[in-house]
């Protein structure tokens, strides 16, 4: 009789370990639940868009809330001096509307009239320009950065006429809530031949 009640306590034994087992597992199944629903809440889903180019350092591109690194703002530095550097008079409007709509919108109006001005004398003079990068580098913090380009711009106009030139670019980007601005434009460029007509 005495193996038989020790046999019963070690059932009632095992029952009571299993009934606090399956609790805890009660128990860690409410938890995982609760947190999925707060993981589902505060998941934000975050689109990074990246140039057609050819990325610097092995295209390793980092991007933070209001920070990125030097590889990211080369890569759009590069897109937008060539975009903006290989122009004609028939794809000059679509160009500029590229370049305004990463404008920061407080500078937009600062800008509006100049980009104006300069489709306007593109169109009516059929100019035509190219571009070639020389060398071209990135200044500043992770938040905002300056991105310089020089190259050499070889200038049709009205298809009789053509000059070469050494221009410099400067565009400022700052990132803002993971969007990529330009907060300053600045283009320089300087006569290296003579006007020669074909």
């Amino acid at each position: 009789m005495a193996g038989k009640h020790k046999y019963i306590d070690k059932i009632n034994e095992h029952i009571e370990k299993n009934k606090t087992l399956w609790f805890f597992s009660l128990f860690l199944l409410i938890i995982i639940f609760i947190l999925s629903l707060a993981y589902l809440n505060i998941r934000t889903t975050v689109n990074i868009t990246l140039p057609k180019v050819v990325l610097v350092n092995g295209g390793r591109v980092t991007i933070g809330e209001d920070s990125a690194n030097q590889t990211f703002y080369k890569a759009w530095g590069r897109y937008v001096v060539y975009e903006i550097g290989n122009y004609n008079n028939n794809n000059i409007h679509s160009k500029i509307v590229e370049l305004s709509s990463y404008l920061k919108p407080s500078l937009f109006k600062k800008y509006k009239k100049s980009f104006t001005d300069f489709e306007k004398n593109v169109v009516e003079n059929s100019i035509k320009e190219k571009f070639t990068l020389e060398k071209d580098y990135v200044q500043g913090k992770t938040t905002n950065a300056i991105y310089k380009a020089e190259g050499v711009v070889e200038r049709e106009i009205s298809h009789i006429a053509k000059e070469k030139l050494f221009c410099t670019y400067r565009i400022g980007f700052e990132i803002i809530n993971y969007h990529l601005f330009i907060n300053q434009y600045r283009k320089k460029c300087e006569p290296i031949g003579k006007i020669s007509k074909k």
